[in-house]
């Protein structure tokens, strides 16, 4: 995009809740006002929902609670730190002493178990990894592959690939923006929960203009008292087919601001550079579907809260109790641990009461089998013991064969209507900057006319056309699985079940063969060669035996 180094500098737009939570509980004395504010501030519904999915991507899905789970207000990391360093609660307030104590639910748990991140991570891992991410292929094009191949290394395409896929893993939408900055490629990643589309064609997701809006906060100085102040601000830019607006920071308030133009680039490609696409498809829907379905959520919470529950059993009852058997009355209220005691019975004896974990364990084993149902929700597979080093590649693959079909269904839905129309959307800002005489800066491993490449890549793959994306297999091939297939298809080749071209292809695939035609025509030449060398060879003999034989007579 020319002039893409005057940019304003986009301000970090807030993660997950921390900065909503701050913004919305300021002077809320009331739960109908917190939720009256938040409609107000423009938090639209589904923009509650996507950030809900994201805050349990970025394990923050607790960061709105105010109460820890032993029931004590949760103070912050400068209020933690002075409590260590005086020893003083201060005055944090403790909710289990109220006649009604906050429910568990409510509370932040204090051992989560990142499940949510796990399956995201997993499906982001097999599809765009460094050894299974795909590549890019032309057919009978040579020139026109070298040149995208040298494209996606310049824009890092399958390292960006993994952001991309982490938002639409976790929330359902993939957002993926073009541009040219100084005559150089680039892909941007926007965050989907901000972003609302006017489609072109809705039925392909064609954006015809993009608005992008969120609210970040901006530490600034009283000018009176010297006080660090925070106070929160409007990013808003919109992108259409042909400008890339940036409005000046507004204050956030109850009345929509009055917006002023802080930039505006003409970029002249003559479409909206942005692909919007779903993770997996859902009918007349904006947003696709997220790995995890939305009960694994409401799971996660019961395991999170689980685990704390088992923690916290254990860290107050693992101090052994003494335990006093004596007509002495007891006093009020019962303590637990080393430092306190239980008065019962009516005869003088005394003991050690520790605890047996018997619920503890219960708790660890109920979270463990509710982890397995999150998996198998999601049609994950994280690890399988039961494989060994020694299985074949289809042993793996038929283990993992659940986690592999929905694995499929990503690959086909990231290749239509991810990779192939951003590559060919920057090939169109490639050629567009060329018309116009700007400069394009693309570095390529072979000498070619980057004009003429650029035209002919359009002609062959707009829209998408003979643009194929070759995926590897998702297990590598072992020693044990060539050996297998090789032997079984000499077996077949020789009783006559395939013929050498079916032979060929079948073992292509285990010899990491990419062209089987050439590979025969080489081993057809190759064959001829020694056939020839051996009849040169057997001629020179054969004239060569009558002369030594007369040199003998002669003697």
């Amino acid at each position: 995009m020319p002039g893409g180094a005057d940019r304003p500098r986009m301000p970090r737009m807030p993660a997950a809740v921390r900065t909503t939570r701050s913004l919305l509980l300021d002077d809320v004395v009331s739960q109908d006002e917190l939720m009256a504010r938040n409609v107000r501030l423009g938090m639209t519904e589904r923009q509650r929902d996507l950030n809900r999915a994201w805050a349990f991507y970025l394990s923050q899905q607790y960061e709105a609670c105010l109460i820890d789970w032993d029931g004590k207000e949760r103070p912050d990391s400068l209020h933690s730190e002075a409590i260590s360093a005086t020893g003083l609660l201060g005055h944090l307030t403790d909710v289990t002493s109220q006649p009604n104590p906050l429910p568990l639910k409510f509370r932040r748990p204090s051992a989560p178990y990142a499940i949510v991140p796990t399956i995201v991570d997993r499906f982001t891992g097999v599809l765009f990894s460094e050894k299974r991410h795909p590549v890019l292929r032309v057919p009978g094009e040579p020139v026109v592959e070298s040149l995208l191949v040298s494209l996606a290394e310049a824009i890092r395409l399958w390292p960006t690939m993994m952001l991309a896929r982490t938002f639409g893993g976790a929330i359902g939408t993939v957002v993926v923006g073009a541009k040219l900055v100084d005559g150089r490629p680039r892909i941007e990643i926007h965050d989907p929960r901000w972003c609302e589309p006017v489609f072109a064609d809705a039925e392909t997701m064609t954006v015809a203009s993009m608005e992008k809006r969120y609210f970040y906060p901006r530490s600034t100085k009283d000018p009176k008292t010297g006080r660090t102040m925070v106070r929160h601000f409007w990013y808003r830019r919109i992108l259409d087919g042909t400008r890339d607006i940036v409005f000046k920071p507004a204050e956030v308030t109850e009345r929509e601001p009055v917006w002023v133009v802080e930039s505006e680039i003409e970029h002249g490609f003559g479409f909206c550079p942005v692909v919007w696409a779903q993770n997996l498809p859902l009918p007349d829907s904006l947003d696709g579907l997220p790995d995890c379905p939305p009960f694994v959520y409401d799971i996660s919470h019961q395991i999170d809260m689980l685990l704390s529950q088992s923690v916290r059993g254990t860290l107050f009852s693992c101090d052994p109790t003494p335990v006093f058997k004596t007509d002495a009355e007891p006093g009020e209220g019962i303590q637990k641990g080393a430092g306190n005691a239980l008065f019962i019975g009516s005869q003088d004896d005394v003991k050690y009461l520790e605890m047996a974990g018997s619920g503890a364990k219960a708790a660890i084993e109920t979270a463990r089998e509710l982890r397995a149902l999150s998996l198998e929700s999601a049609q994950c597979v994280l690890e399988n013991p039961d494989i060994g080093d020694r299985a074949t590649a289809t042993e793996v693959e038929r283990a993992y064969s659940l986690m592999l079909v929905k694995a499929g269904k990503l690959r086909e839905q990231y290749s239509k209507f991810v990779v192939k129309p951003l590559v060919v959307m920057l090939l169109r800002a490639l050629r567009s900057a060329q018309e116009r005489g700007a400069p394009v800066l693309l570095r390529s491993k072979l000498d070619m006319d980057l004009d003429a490449v650029v035209k002919r890549a359009l002609e062959v793959l707009d829209p998408e056309g003979m643009l194929e994306l070759e995926w590897p297999r998702y297990f590598e091939i072992s020693l044990t699985d060539v050996a297998q297939a090789v032997t079984a298809t000499a077996q077949a080749y020789t009783a006559g079940l395939l013929d050498l071209e079916g032979a060929a292809r079948f073992l292509a695939k285990y010899l990491d063969v990419k062209d089987v035609p050439g590979m025969l025509a080489r081993l057809k030449t190759e064959k001829n060669e020694r056939e020839a060398r051996a009849e040169k060879d057997v001629l020179d003999r054969t004239n060569a035996a009558p002369g030594d034989g007369e040199e003998a007579d002669a003697g």
